[in-house]
């Protein structure tokens, strides 16, 4: 009787662990303008969770094991801008997602002959 009753405990905690469903989220992340070349160990987050991981050499990552649901995709990368993508994943999904940043614009205006000799000058005036 012990033995059928530990049998059947067997079983049903393996039915149990294999039916699960589990969605796999994969992609590539590239840059925008310079023939979508991949990134790098750029950062990729599932957004409010403590899921993070980074790109490979090809600019590939993968999250597995996820929950059936919604999650929002948080790309970022030093020197280009952050983006945020929401995606919906199905029971036993594999979704392949594929997205660019844009590198970050850090001058705000043009830098002018002017600009160059005012500071060539204030720095003229501190050596001496």
């Amino acid at each position: 009787m012990s033995k059928t009753l530990l049998f059947s405990f067997f079983i049903l905690s393996t039915v149990c662990i294999f039916s699960q469903e589990n969605a796999v989220i994969t992609g590539n992340l590239s840059d925008e303008n310079y023939d979508r070349e991949p990134l790098l160990f750029a950062t990729v987050k599932l957004k409010n969770t403590c899921r993070v991981t980074q790109t490979n050499f090809h600019g590939n990552f993968e999250f597995s094991d996820l929950a059936p649901g919604t999650y929002t995709l948080v790309y970022s990368f030093l020197g280009y801008d952050t983006k945020e993508v929401s995606i919906h994943v199905k029971n036993n999904d594999m979704l392949r997602v594929n997205h660019q940043l844009s590198q970050k614009n850090i001058l705000h205006q043009p830098l002018t002959s002017e600009h160059v000799a005012a500071d060539t000058s204030e720095k003229l005036k501190r050596k001496r």
